[in-house]
């Protein structure tokens, strides 16, 4: 399986599930989030700027993509026929790519779809858990900002340092204390 994107918090997570189920995984990310990549037990490290993996002829099944800079066309070159290409977060030139070629069978993608929301389910969540409890699955927490300093940590994650996830810790607030507790009371009275 290959993972581009595979540094941040959606792409940790894609790891850690793939490694769950025995797959082989090649990540994709930079050479200064390689370490990071492979503690959450990739098998190959591939840096962007080092190796452009669309032209090594090493083809992949499946394929997840998140937050792709590239072309669907140069994605295809790293398929293998009748693969699965999975995206989260295509860029609005690859929607538009993959909305005008797929109808000229210049770009074909199997089992692509053109759009979909996920559908929890139960046996998803169970599966989930099962894996957090078999320490397979945690979370990859890069840092921690009060809600004070959200501007900062928005900055670290727009310049794309952010390494997983960055917690937001809420300040005790007795004003936001005192409403929630009025929230609930209203909530309580309403079910009686």
């Amino acid at each position: 399986m290959l993972i581009v994107g595979a540094s941040r918090g959606v792409g940790s997570y894609a790891v850690q599930i793939a490694k769950s189920f025995a797959s082989l995984v090649s990540a994709v990310c930079s050479a200064k989030k390689a370490d990071f990549v492979r503690s959450l037990d990739s098998d190959e490290i591939i840096d962007y700027s080092q190796q452009d993996f669309t032209k090594t002829g090493k083809l992949y099944n499946p394929f997840f993509v998140i937050g792709g800079s590239r072309s669907i066309i140069d994605y295809r070159c790293a398929l293998k026929p009748n693969g699965i290409y999975i995206y989260a977060g295509r860029s609005v030139r690859q929607d538009f790519s993959a909305t005008i070629l797929r109808p000229l069978h210049i770009i074909r993608l199997s089992q692509e779809k053109d759009s979909f929301l996920a559908k929890p389910n139960q046996g998803d969540y169970d599966q989930l858990i099962k894996l957090s409890e078999a320490g397979k699955l945690t979370p990859a927490i890069d840092k921690h900002y009060p809600r004070s300093e959200v501007p900062d940590a928005l900055r670290y994650y727009r310049d794309g340092k952010v390494k997983g996830k960055i917690v937001i810790t809420l300040d005790h607030d007795k004003k936001l204390s005192c409403r929630l507790r009025a929230l609930r009371w209203q909530r309580n009275a309403r079910s009686l």
